[in-house]
């Protein structure tokens, strides 16, 4: 068997992440959170605007997802610092496409 087999990782063999980051507030960034929240993860979501942060943290992102309650085990930040702790396993960039060079630029200066 060679190494590339061995390394591996098959779906339902790994371990999922106790803290995740996700990185967007909208629909699909939602769904990713929710999927993470759903299998015990404690999610943090980074908003981009403290309106929406607020819907999420109140239950509802009415903005982006309206009509669907958010998993108690997610909590939405607008801090980068806040919401990336150092305990955070796994981040996830679920922002569109014309937005990452910005956050990129931003976030890592």
């Amino acid at each position: 068997s060679n190494s590339s087999d061995q390394d591996c990782v098959r779906p339902g063999e790994h371990v999922h992440p106790d803290r995740a980051l996700v990185v967007g507030d909208g629909a699909f960034a939602m769904a990713m959170a929710t999927a993470m929240a759903r299998r015990g993860s404690d999610v943090r979501i980074l908003s981009h605007t403290a309106a929406v942060r607020d819907e999420i943290n109140a239950g509802e992102n009415k903005t982006y997802l309206p009509g669907y309650e958010v998993h108690a085990n997610i909590e939405a930040h607008t801090s980068i610092e806040d919401a990336c702790s150092p305990d955070v396993q796994i981040v996830l960039l679920v922002i569109p496409t014309q937005f990452l060079r910005r956050f990129l630029v931003t976030n890592l200066a």
